[in-house]
């Protein structure tokens, strides 16, 4: 079965980028460029894996996240916010990490085998 993952940010080019990446390690890709629409697609899929911006129009990526670990979702957040108290809070919230971008697809592949893993 297809691994899926669902991608959360407002930034077209972002979710352009790590679509490409999951795309190629044969994953089943999501994009999302309001929270709102991240949890419409949650509800019809149960994605593997959740990559979440914090910093989206109308609901805060952070009241995603919430909604988003009550589900049982595996949380990845990557964010431009290097902020270390919404790091703390994000961590609080249930999020598996929390990557500031840009990040090394590298990385961002581990965090989110892991982040499926603990779902």
């Amino acid at each position: 079965m297809e691994r899926s993952i669902l991608l959360v940010d407002d930034e077209p080019a972002v979710l352009g980028f790590l679509a490409t990446v999951f795309q190629r390690d044969g994953w089943e890709v999501m994009q999302a460029l309001t929270a709102e629409d991240g949890l419409a697609m949650w509800d019809v899929r149960e994605p593997d894996a959740v990559v979440l911006d914090l910093h989206l129009p109308g609901l805060s990526g952070m009241r995603a996240l919430e909604i988003l670990v009550a589900r049982g979702a595996g949380v990845v957040v990557h964010t431009g916010d290097a902020d270390v108290g919404t790091a703390v809070e994000a961590m609080r919230e249930g999020a598996y990490t929390y990557l500031t971008k840009p990040v090394a697809p590298q990385e961002l592949r581990v965090a989110v085998e892991g982040a499926a893993a603990r779902a």
